[in-house]
């Protein structure tokens, strides 16, 4: 039966999606009619493109003519795509990695306040909490601070949580 009510749903989820139509004003001919890959352009370094070098110095006609023009011209691409996967590849191993997404249970007006004060200053929660970690670390007088409120807010969480047990039996 479950399985029923899930088909039914993505139906209706897939009914209710609206369709839009692909924006192609910024994109060449060219680049529609191919097949999307790795796309090695869209990171915002650029790389030279690299190029098969050969024994002998030919003219372009003559180059045309081989019939390994062919070969080489798909080669260069592949070759620059690598190069520049490489090299994203290990300015990301540089960067500090993060860890799976956690959910974080904060008081309601103090929520409000926090996200309000990350949006104006262009930060994320996330980044914000780990910048308060780092400092304490840094700094014994914020840290002593840090966890003696912290230890207040989760005295306080304990006892409205032995109160809500409380008055949920009593309710029964």
């Amino acid at each position: 039966m479950s399985g029923d009510m899930l088909s039914r749903i993505k139906r209706r989820n897939k009914n209710e999606r609206p369709t839009v139509e692909r924006n192609t004003s910024l994109v060449q001919p060219s680049d529609v009619a191919q097949p999307a890959q790795a796309p090695a352009s869209a990171s915002p370094m650029q790389f030279p493109p690299t190029t098969v070098a050969s024994p002998e110095v030919r003219s372009p006609n003559e180059i045309a003519a081989s019939p390994s023009a062919s070969n080489s011209a798909t080669i260069a691409p592949a070759q620059s795509a690598a190069a520049g996967a490489t090299a994203i590849e290990a300015e990301l191993a540089a960067l500090p990695q993060v860890s799976q997404r956690r959910n974080i249970r904060l008081e309601v007006n103090l929520e409000s306040r926090l996200l309000s004060f990350c949006q104006e200053n262009g930060i994320t929660v996330e980044t914000f909490l780990e910048a308060c970690y780092v400092e304490a670390e840094q700094n014994a007088r914020l840290r002593t601070e840090m966890i003696d409120e912290a230890k207040h807010r989760l005295k306080q969480r304990k006892q409205a949580g032995k109160l809500r047990r409380v008055l949920s039996q009593l309710k029964k």
